[in-house]
Protein backbone atom coordinates (compact mmCIF):
# COMPACT_ATOMS: atom_id res chain seq x y z
CA UNK A 1 0.00 0.00 0.00
CA UNK A 2 1.19 3.32 -0.84
CA UNK A 3 -0.51 7.35 -0.74
CA UNK A 4 0.84 9.61 -2.56
CA UNK A 5 -0.21 13.45 -1.08
CA UNK A 6 0.24 16.54 -3.01
CA UNK A 7 -0.84 19.26 -0.95
CA UNK A 8 -0.91 21.29 -4.33
CA UNK A 9 -3.24 19.14 -5.68
CA UNK A 10 -4.95 17.60 -2.94
CA UNK A 11 -3.91 14.08 -4.71
CA UNK A 12 -4.51 10.88 -2.74
CA UNK A 13 -3.55 7.38 -4.09
CA UNK A 14 -3.59 4.14 -3.20
CA UNK A 15 -2.68 0.68 -4.91
CA UNK A 16 -3.77 -2.04 -2.51
CA UNK A 17 -7.25 -3.70 -3.58
CA UNK A 18 -9.54 -2.73 -1.12
CA UNK A 19 -13.61 -1.97 -0.94
CA UNK A 20 -15.36 0.97 -1.55
CA UNK A 21 -18.50 1.91 -1.32
CA UNK A 22 -20.05 5.49 -2.85
CA UNK A 23 -23.51 6.87 -1.56
CA UNK A 24 -25.37 8.66 -3.68
CA UNK A 25 -27.83 12.12 -2.91
CA UNK A 26 -30.60 9.49 -3.69
CA UNK A 27 -29.79 7.36 -0.44
CA UNK A 28 -28.48 4.71 -3.05
CA UNK A 29 -25.41 3.09 -2.99
CA UNK A 30 -22.84 1.58 -5.01
CA UNK A 31 -20.10 -0.96 -4.24
CA UNK A 32 -16.82 -1.75 -5.73
CA UNK A 33 -14.44 -4.53 -4.71
CA UNK A 34 -10.94 -5.46 -5.42
CA UNK A 35 -10.68 -1.58 -6.14
CA UNK A 36 -6.79 -0.14 -7.15
CA UNK A 37 -5.50 3.33 -8.18
CA UNK A 38 -8.02 5.26 -6.09
CA UNK A 39 -7.00 9.09 -6.20
CA UNK A 40 -9.22 11.69 -5.48
CA UNK A 41 -8.09 15.06 -6.72
CA UNK A 42 -9.54 17.69 -5.03
CA UNK A 43 -8.68 20.27 -7.74
CA UNK A 44 -10.98 19.25 -10.53
CA UNK A 45 -13.67 17.38 -7.93
CA UNK A 46 -13.42 13.92 -8.54
CA UNK A 47 -12.52 10.77 -7.41
CA UNK A 48 -11.41 7.23 -9.55
CA UNK A 49 -10.64 4.13 -9.70
CA UNK A 50 -9.41 0.60 -11.31
CA UNK A 51 -12.18 -2.27 -10.45
CA UNK A 52 -12.99 -5.82 -12.08
CA UNK A 53 -16.22 -5.92 -14.58
CA UNK A 54 -18.67 -8.29 -12.13
CA UNK A 55 -19.07 -10.42 -15.20
CA UNK A 56 -16.46 -10.22 -17.27
CA UNK A 57 -13.47 -9.05 -14.68
CA UNK A 58 -12.27 -7.16 -17.01
CA UNK A 59 -10.39 -3.95 -15.30
CA UNK A 60 -12.49 -0.71 -15.65
CA UNK A 61 -11.78 2.96 -14.73
CA UNK A 62 -14.11 4.86 -12.86
CA UNK A 63 -14.31 8.75 -11.91
CA UNK A 64 -17.17 10.14 -10.15
CA UNK A 65 -17.74 13.99 -9.08
CA UNK A 66 -17.66 14.50 -5.93
CA UNK A 67 -20.16 16.99 -5.88
CA UNK A 68 -22.36 14.75 -7.38
CA UNK A 69 -22.44 11.98 -4.25
CA UNK A 70 -23.36 12.47 -0.69
CA UNK A 71 -19.73 10.84 0.27
CA UNK A 72 -17.71 7.77 -0.11
CA UNK A 73 -16.53 4.72 2.25
CA UNK A 74 -12.80 3.21 1.61
CA UNK A 75 -11.96 -0.26 3.72
CA UNK A 76 -9.59 0.72 6.12
CA UNK A 77 -6.22 -1.55 6.29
Amino acid sequence: LFWIHDMKGGKTAMNKEKSLIIFNKNGTTLEFEKVTNFVEIAGNCTIAFTYPEASTQKRRRATFYTKNIVGYSLEKE
